[in-house]
């Protein structure tokens, strides 16, 4: 018997979600179901996810075979649902990130200069985008993040810190020297 086999069930129907439930999807009837630990995975890869939302349909044996989507975006057709994501090594990174929420986030170089100052909503893409596109991220030694309730918070705690602590590498936001207006 395998290990997930062994794993209590952590699923119960729900009543509704959205749409009245069982609903048709695709010519299938699915019956929408919640994980109550919220971590799943693929059968196929077993990388832990947080689930966004999960579905159940039945095979023509009459087996369950539940699907899900994951937070990160992703999904699963052969979805499982686990009690733990630690023996898994644990979430994936993209999950986490966008369960994150917003941030400003600063990148700092090996002697504690500021490189660049950033805002974001999902740092896990952001932090992706400069890795092959900014120069100066493979100058940079840490990287904070200060969060945020909303990234309109963010956007704008991003201008003020870009005004007032004059990372090196920022472009947008910064003042002039030679006038004192924004670039």
């Amino acid at each position: 018997m395998s290990r997930l086999a062994m794993i209590p069930h952590p699923l119960t129907a729900l009543k509704s979600y959205g749409r009245r439930a069982p609903y048709w999807h695709g010519g299938v009837r699915v019956h929408r179901v919640t994980c109550k630990t919220g971590v799943g995975a693929s059968r196929s890869r077993m990388i832990p996810h947080m689930v966004a939302h999960a579905g159940v349909v039945w095979d023509d044996a009459g087996t369950p075979v539940f699907g899900a989507y994951w937070v990160c975006g992703a999904g699963a057709k052969d979805a499982v649902f686990l009690a733990s994501a630690d023996e898994y090594g644990g979430i994936c990174e993209r999950c986490l990130s966008v369960a994150a929420g917003p941030c400003v986030y600063r990148a700092f170089g090996p002697d504690g200069a500021l490189l660049y100052v950033g805002s974001t909503d999902n740092r896990y893409l952001r932090f992706k985008s400069h890795e092959k596109k900014s120069a100066w991220w493979g100058l940079s030694a840490s990287i904070e993040c200060e969060d945020f309730p909303t990234i309109d918070e963010a956007r704008a705690a991003e201008m003020t810190a870009i005004r007032t602590e004059h990372p090196m590498h920022n472009r947008i936001g910064r003042r002039s020297r030679r006038s004192g207006e924004a670039a």
